[in-house]
């Protein structure tokens, strides 16, 4: 029997996302590690892209900055889902930075490689 390739558990969610340029999306499940979301825009396996989660609490709304790979690109509910590996993340409480015009977050200077 083979075992999983994967090192953490998904969880079934739905959070919106915003990647650069404007597009928006949703996710369908997330780990640490990755996420899967869907879009109405074409995206291409092997491609890197930048998005940002946005997640309810009850302080408010917490931000992920994401700096990711895509692994997978598939047709999904008449959507494109996509399939992505996390390679870098920044969680903080603030403002939504693609909603102020673009990311300002360096990852080389502020987040660590996974």
């Amino acid at each position: 029997m083979r075992g999983s390739a994967r090192e953490f558990d998904r969880v079934n969610a739905t959070i919106p996302v915003q990647f650069e340029g404007g597009v928006e999306g949703e996710t369908r499940n997330l780990s640490p590690s990755g996420v899967f979301f869907v879009v109405d825009e074409e995206m291409k396996t092997g491609g890197s892209l930048r998005f940002t989660l946005e997640f309810d609490s009850a302080g408010g709304k917490l931000y992920m900055d994401c700096i990711g790979e895509i692994v997978r690109v598939q047709q999904t509910d008449g959507k494109i889902g996509v399939a992505a590996k996390i390679t870098e993340s920044r969680l903080e409480r603030r403002a939504p930075a693609l909603a102020q015009g673009g990311m300002t977050w360096t990852p080389e200077l502020t987040a660590e490689k996974r």
